[in-house]
């Protein structure tokens, strides 16, 4: 039975794949939002030659003043379409980096790992994360090796060779695939 505090492989892949697609999401959202800054700054350039250009007729600086403006608006609401996005993944990293942290018990290694990035406190996290899965090297046999293998990777041999001599790696496979316990 899970404890309420560890997370499946599926939740971990599903957190993963938010994560990416929430990355993905703001990496976008970036490019855009360099791409409007740019375009205003180029605009800008072009108004303030155009004004110098054409001072004494003011009716043609006037509509381009109210262009720029108009495009100006426009930018800026493409800008607060695209703060949900950014508090959204705020708000997934902060929360994300929370529950990593909570998993460090060394309160140095936990130190280190609030000043990294999300993805290198991921992986941080996982490298210095206590095992779940105990090998039990005691027992014979040696001839099988899991090796972190999903359900469907092994044979139905090893399948048999699994429930045999490590009953407990046999029901956490058999229960990530078809999430109920076997009948052994």
């Amino acid at each position: 039975m899970a404890d309420d505090q560890t997370l499946t492989a599926e939740q971990v892949e599903q957190l993963k794949a938010d994560l990416a697609k929430e990355r993905s999401d703001k990496e976008f959202q970036i490019a855009e939002a360099k791409k409007a800054f740019d375009k205003r700054d180029e605009l800008k350039k072009q108004l303030e030659a155009i004004e110098k250009e054409k001072l004494e007729s003011t009716n043609q600086f006037q509509d381009l003043y109210k262009k720029e403006q108009e495009r100006s608006s426009t930018l800026e609401k493409q800008l607060e379409e695209l703060n949900p996005f950014k508090d959204k993944w705020t708000s997934y990293e902060t929360a994300r980096r929370e529950t990593l942290l909570k998993e460090i018990e060394d309160a140095d290694l936990k130190e280190v790992g609030a000043k990294m990035e999300l993805l290198d406190l991921e992986k941080f996290a996982t490298k210095i994360k206590k095992p779940t899965v105990g090998t039990d090297a005691a027992r014979g046999g040696g001839k099988f090796e899991y090796d972190g293998k999903k359900w469907d990777e092994l044979s139905s041999d090893d399948k048999e060779k699994l429930s045999k001599d490590k009953p407990d790696i046999y029901k956490k496979l058999y229960y990530e695939k078809y999430r109920r316990n076997p009948e052994i």
